[in-house]
């Protein structure tokens, strides 16, 4: 409910912090073996897909305990199974499965989260799931949001190594925030961050970001081969096209008198 009411998850899209690419399992795959799937990356529910990665259902720990499947007993409901490997994925997993487009906001997935009482919804491109996207990840957005300002801010595509400079980058936004402030007030804040040319022990980074501030999106991009240096560079950027667009609308204002 709160994710679906605030202004600014309008803004940010689903493929911005959706998990990608996702593990799966195929519907004639066999239970025993996506339970160990599950165990091993420590989650709760799998996407069930066909050869096409077609989204056919969803496989949780729900639909499994509502079989009252066993392991010692090796059955499923109440039909006997000689050998627990016969179980096949598809015999159970639930198939009324609700989806959203990987352009879609995130108010739209929290909308449908909310609506259908789920915590997690395959992505789709076309018809095809490229992605999936939790309550979690909405939470953890939201979280990163500044308490004081209620100004959210999403940083993608940082590597390792690149994760060390997180507080350098946050110091840097937070700088030029300050004197956009002082303008109009913002909403959101999504940037990032891609590396290449990796040669010689180097790498190049191409950031990108987009600004949602007073009921209009600034986008911006800046290349550099110093990441902090360009973030920086980057924020100035924006910076003086928020400060661009108030001289223009007083210099309009200027001209109507």
């Amino acid at each position: 409910d709160i994710a679906a009411s605030i202004k600014a998850l309008k803004e940010i899209k689903v493929w911005e912090i959706m998990t990608s690419p996702v593990d799966s399992v195929k519907e004639n795959d066999l239970l025993d073996g996506a339970l160990d799937l599950m165990r091993e990356l420590d989650i709760r529910t799998v996407p069930v897909v066909d050869e096409r990665r077609h989204v056919r259902g969803i496989l949780g720990m729900k639909e499994v305990v509502a079989n009252n499947w066993k392991k010692d007993d090796k059955t499923v409901g109440d039909k006997f199974k000689a050998e627990r490997t016969q179980i096949t994925v598809e015999s159970i997993c639930a198939t009324a499965v609700k989806t959203v487009d990987w352009d879609d906001s995130i108010e739209d997935a929290a909308a449908v989260m909310d609506e259908y009482g789920i915590s997690t919804v395959p992505v789709v491109e076309g018809d095809e799931m490229v992605g999936i996207i939790t309550q979690y990840d909405i939470i953890e957005l939201i979280s990163a949001c500044s308490e004081r300002e209620m100004m959210f801010v999403q940083i993608s595509g940082l590597d390792d190594d690149d994760k060390n400079y997180t507080d350098s980058i946050y110091s840097l936004i937070e700088t030029e925030m300050v004197k956009i402030r002082k303008i109009y007030k913002p909403e959101s804040l999504t940037m990032h961050v891609a590396k290449y040319n990796e040669t010689g022990g180097s790498a190049k980074y191409s950031i990108s970001a987009r600004l949602f501030i007073n009921g209009e999106a600034l986008l911006a991009k800046e290349v550099g081969w110093d990441l902090t240096k360009t973030v920086g560079d980057l924020m100035r950027k924006l910076s003086d096209s928020v400060a661009n667009i108030k001289d223009t609308r007083v210099a309009f204002r200027k001209r109507k008198r």
